[in-house]
């Protein structure tokens, strides 16, 4: 069951599966966080029952969203992506501070439209959100993937708990 409290993180990464449900970019909920997350916990809990983590959301023109509970953002050939907006992803503040800590870092980064191919071919894969901060994806559809010390994730990962661990001081 989904709850407010932090989700607690496998030690070896997140498995990530595709949800079969799509995400209705003409809803006028797209995009906006509110307390109807009836679509995004069907695809986690169908996930959940298939022994993975979270899922990729899809719209229902074949561009990836997000996942059930998170942003998320990949690495290809050293360049950090993650859906636009207008793909019906949310403008969460993890997702605007990851953009933000990329651009710092002087990570090349493009918010884009990308079909499933594009994360397929991706190098890693993670997700961001209040609840899971900046969570490393190892698995996604049974593809694993292993996380180098010098990752564009850890690397991430590392600057945005340096900058967590400043605004609670």
């Amino acid at each position: 069951m989904m709850t407010n409290d932090a989700r607690t993180l496998p030690e070896d990464g997140l498995a990530l599966t595709v949800s079969p449900y799509r995400t209705n970019t003409l809803s006028p909920l797209a995009g906006v966080k509110s307390v109807n997350y009836l679509d995004h916990l069907m695809s986690w809990e169908e996930a959940r029952a298939r022994d993975f983590d979270e899922a990729v959301v899809m719209n229902e023109r074949g561009e990836i969203v997000s996942a059930t509970m998170a942003n998320i953002f990949w690495v290809t050939a050293g360049t950090l992506h993650t859906p636009t907006l207008s793909t019906g992803a949310l403008a969460g503040i993890t997702r605007a501070r990851i953009l933000a800590l990329a651009g710092e870092l002087s990570i090349p980064h493009v918010e884009g439209v990308y079909e499933l191919s594009h994360l397929s071919d991706a190098d890693e894969i993670f997700l961001t959100s209040s609840g899971l901060n900046v969570a490393i994806v190892t698995t996604f559809d049974f593809h694993r993937y292993t996380v180098p010390m010098a990752s564009i994730a850890l690397i991430l990962r590392e600057a945005f708990r340096q900058l967590t661990l400043h605004i609670t001081d």
